[in-house]
């Protein structure tokens, strides 16, 4: 991957969180995707995860659907730091749609019998 730029940026705001990312294009991809290898979530002027990922990445178009959906369950479940880490790398870079969905559906159906997504 080459660096479009060092720095990180913001690049999405939802439930009081706001996400900010270090971009970068991944030159391996025949299209050249954006992608990002470092992410912090921040509440309150409080780190909630601050993740550089090394030779990992999230695909922006992955990062584009989930989200609102990540942001939403930090909201409502309020897990561990460590709990959200492992998320990051499960849900994020994995690409596990199936979190996704849960997550929309507790959304739409309330919490009743829908357990943590993870």
């Amino acid at each position: 991957m080459s660096v479009l730029a060092n720095e990180e940026k913001e690049v999405y705001s939802a439930y009081g969180m706001t996400v900010y990312c270090i971009e970068n294009e991944n030159i391996w991809l025949k299209n050249h995707d954006t992608v990002y290898t470092a992410i912090r979530i921040e509440k309150a002027g409080e780190d909630i995860v601050d993740i550089g990922l090394d030779i990992n990445y999230i695909d922006k178009r992955n990062f584009d659907r989930s989200i609102d959906n990540f942001l939403w369950w930090i909201n409502e479940d309020k897990p561990g730091k460590s709990y959200i880490e492992s998320a990051v790398y499960a849900w994020l870079i994995e690409c596990n749609n199936f979190l996704n969905y849960r997550i929309e559906s507790r959304k739409k159906y309330g919490n009743r019998s829908i357990y943590s997504p993870m």
